[in-house]
C-alpha cells in the first residue's frame, strides 16, 4: 500500500515531459475538435496539426541530438516525418528471384513456434526451409513430379494352364507335354531333422 501511495506523490510532482513553449496551444487545440471531418472521403488528417506535430519533433529531435543534429535532413521515403543524415542514400529496390519462393510451412518467417513453454525451447528454425524462410521453385517442382509419377503396371504373361486329360489320368500343358508340379524345396530345418 505504501508503494502505490509512494507512485501517486511521485507521479503529482514529476514536470511533464513536453516542452514549455506548448502549453498556450489551449486554443488551437478546441480550434482543432471544431474542424469537421468529412465522412466517406478516405483517409483524412488535420494538415495544421501535422505541421505542428512535425515542428514539434524536429525541436525535440534537436534538443536530444545536440550538436549530432547538424547536417540532418527531412527523409524523403516516409513524408517528412523521419530524419535521416545528410547524404543518406537508401537501399535499392530489390527484384525478387523467380527460382525462390517463400516457405508455405513458416510463411517466410524461418522459424515456428514449437507450442513448449521451456526458456530457449519456444521457436526452432523450420524443418521445411532449414530456417531460411525460403525454397527452391525447382527443387519443389521436381519433388512434386517425382511424387506424381506412377510406375506403369507390371503386365506379366500368364503361363498356360493345365488341363486334366482323362485318358492318360494326368495334367497336360496345351502342347501335350505333361505338367510337372513343382514341390517347393524344404529345409533340413523345417522338417524337424
Amino acid at each position: 500500500m505504501e508503494m502505490i501511495e509512494e507512485e501517486a506523490t511521485r507521479a503529482e510532482t514529476e514536470e511533464p515531459d513536453e516542452p514549455d513553449d506548448q502549453v498556450g496551444d489551449d486554443d488551437e487545440v478546441a480550434e482543432e475538435e471544431e474542424t469537421p471531418v468529412p465522412v466517406g472521403t478516405g483517409p483524412v488528417f488535420d494538415e495544421k496539426a501535422l505541421e505542428r506535430e512535425l515542428s514539434r519533433h524536429e525541436k525535440a529531435m534537436q534538443k536530444v541530438l545536440g550538436d549530432g543534429w547538424a547536417g540532418m535532413e527531412p527523409c524523403g521515403g516516409c513524408g517528412s516525418a523521419g530524419y535521416v543524415p545528410a547524404g543518406y542514400v537508401s537501399a535499392p529496390e530489390l527484384q525478387p528471384d523467380p527460382n525462390c519462393v517463400v516457405c508455405d510451412d513458416c510463411k517466410g518467417i524461418g522459424s515456428r513456434s514449437t507450442g513448449s513453454f521451456a526458456p530457449g525451447s519456444e521457436i526452432i528454425p523450420c524443418s521445411v526451409c532449414n530456417g531460411a524462410g525460403w525454397r527452391d521453385r525447382g527443387q519443389i517442382e521436381a519433388m512434386r513430379a517425382a511424387q506424381a509419377y506412377q510406375p506403369p503396371p507390371q503386365q506379366y504373361e500368364q503361363p498356360p494352364a493345365p488341363t486334366w486329360n482323362q485318358r492318360t489320368q494326368q495334367y497336360e500343358l496345351p502342347n501335350g507335354q505333361p505338367y510337372q508340379f513343382s514341390q517347393p524345396a524344404t529345409s533340413p530345418s523345417s522338417n524337424g531333422a
